[in-house]
Parts: structure tokens; sequence; C-alpha cells
């Protein structure tokens, strides 16, 4: 895929002469490539919250405190981008919001890691609305030399603005290691249920817990949005049987992953009763093969027998026909 270059000049020049480095864990030189880059935007709300303000070094969303870029609403997407200067290995994106209002306005960013040339490398959007700031670890890690931030589109809850407090674009790790603790375990569940993964425990010694991130995967693809602890999965089909879920704990450029196997049996099929005059008929699917249908008239001493009746079909139904009964009488399909 090709990205093109962004039409609009670029608003803001360099800002830093130096490029920001912070120990972690002692041993390790964290750089924030996105401090010695160049920032531009698709268009400017006006001459003070230009595209510069997200790569200052201030992660404050508060739009009073002075550090938060602004687009118009006449792009679809409104855009912000940051200039490397040159190709660099990437480890991590974080993208700080505004905070102090109009959320919606963040609501299914994308982000973009292009090259040289402005051809995409990766993109990851984020479904619904995210918190105050997102990060995106890489592992391994991505060359790139363009961060783009692109905002909802085509726009159905945000208003066509985009406002950043910053970006920063970290080189990857390279010595630290991640454990999982506590992985996933197998889940059974039954067709049109929801199966839930997790939680799961992952730790890297010597790093800020708040460098670590999570994705979940199905049969080796991100699902989009599962960035927790815990996964819960959509109503399930039958063709789930079998999928493999795996968490992938990340820091920049360094991955740790376990896996376990959802299993899916057939939703237990429905009884039902129907009462006309002195008559009942009873009918569950054809389809639930291996079904027996049982009778007891007591629930505090349960004796369950097959009914005397027969059963017939009708239809799609086995349906068995009582006529005259007698007294009280509780059913239930056994497998």
């Amino acid at each position: 895929m090709k990205i093109r270059n962004l039409p609009w000049p670029i608003f803001t020049l360099l800002v830093a002469s130096a490029t920001a480095v912070r120990m972690e864990a002692g041993t390790f030189a964290e750089v924030n490539w996105a401090l010695t880059g160049t920032a531009s935007q698709s268009s400017d709300l006006d001459t003070e919250h230009i595209a510069s303000l997200a790569i200052d070094g201030n992660t404050d969303g508060d739009w009073s405190h002075g550090s938060v870029t602004h687009t118009a609403n006449t792009d679809d997407p409104p855009v912000w981008e940051v200039d490397l200067g040159q190709t660099n290995l990437i480890g991590e994106v974080r993208v700080w919001f505004r905070t102090d209002c109009c959320q919606s306005r963040n609501d299914d960013f994308t982000l973009y890691v292009l090259d040289a040339n402005h051809a995409k490398v990766l993109s990851r959007k984020y479904p619904g609305r995210p918190p105050g700031n997102v990060a995106y670890n890489f592992a391994p890690a991505v060359v790139g030399r363009y961060v783009r931030i692109e905002g909802q589109t085509p726009r159905t809850t945000s208003d066509g603005y985009l406002a950043l407090a910053e970006v920063q674009v970290f080189n990857p790790f390279q010595i630290e290691s991640i454990r999982i603790t506590q992985g996933p375990t197998n889940v059974a569940a039954i067709a049109n249920a929801t199966a839930t993964f997790g939680p799961v425990i992952a730790d890297a010694p010597g790093v800020a817990p708040g460098k670590l991130t999570f994705q979940w995967r199905k049969n080796g693809e991100d699902i989009p949005g599962a960035i927790g602890a815990s996964y819960t999965t959509p109503p399930l089909s039958p063709a789930d049987n079998g999928a493999q879920y795996t968490i992938q704990a990340m820091l920049p450029g360094v991955s740790a992953s376990a896996t376990a196997t959802l299993t899916v049996t057939a939703a237990p099929p429905v009884l039902t009763i129907q009462h006309t005059g002195n008559t009942i008929q009873i009918s569950w699917p054809v389809s639930a093969t291996g079904f027996v249908l049982q009778s007891t008239e007591s629930l505090s001493s349960p004796a369950w027998a097959q009914p005397a009746e027969s059963v017939s079909i009708q239809g799609d139904q086995n349906t068995v026909t009582i006529t005259d009964p007698d007294n009280t009488r509780f059913y239930r399909l056994k497998l």
C-alpha cells in the first residue's frame, strides 16, 4: 500500500536539538525519536495550537495549559504526522490525547508507521473510544521514518477535529525479557454464548509496569482492540471450535506469548410444551441427536424416566403427545 505525501505545507519546524534519552532498568537507554522530528498537520485551527506541540515533551492534555495541537474540521480525515528525519528502528508509539474536552474526536483513530517513501509499514486502528493515552508496542520492532495519526473516517461520532497532547516514538528494548506467570487456559463454551480468556499475568523484571502491553490474537491474527489482560469473545458459532487464542505480552521490540484452545459445542436444544384443551404436546428439534425425553412427578425426590408415550416426527420437531394428563409432571432432555 502506498500512502501519499501530505499535500499541505509544513507548519512546524524542528523543535529540539537533542533526542531525549531516559535510562530504563539501569541498563537501557530509551530514546524518543519524535522529539527531534518535524511535525505537520492537515490544517491549523489557529496560530497557537500547531503540530509541534505534540512533540514538545509535554504530555499534558489540558487545552488551557498550552501544549495541545488542534486541526480544523475541514479535513476528512484530519491528520497529524511527524517526520523522524531518518529511518529508525521503532519499538513503541504512544499517543496522548486532549483530556479536558471532546473525547469523541479520538474515536476510531488510526496509527500509521510509514517508510522513507511514505509507503505503509503497518497500521493500527483503535476501535471505539480510547483512554487518555494509548501505547502500541511492536515486537519485533519495525523500521520507519514517518508516524501518522488519522482521525475517524468516515465520521460517525467525531465532529472532524483532531487534538493531540503528545506523540512519542521510542526505540526498541534490547536486553529485557518478559515472563508470563499466569497464561490463558483452555475454555469450553456452547454456541451463541461468549468465552473469556484470562486474566493473564506477566511481568518484566526491572521494567516499569506501564511499559508492558497486551495484544490478543485469534488463529494468528490480531483482534482489533483486544489489548487488555482478559479477552471476551463475541457470541460463538460452531465454526469457532478449535480456535487458538494467543496473548502476546510486549515491550518495545520484545514479546512473550501463550496460547489456549477454544472448544465450542452445540447449544442445548429448547424443549417446547404446548397445552391445548386436554392435550399436551412436547417438542424438541430433530437435529438434537442423542437427547432423550425424561419425566418425573417430583423435583424434590426425582425419578427421571422416559415417558410411556411414543415419539413422532412432525416437520423438524420430535413430538410427544399426552392426552388427559392425570397429574403434574416435569420434563427434561437428557444427553
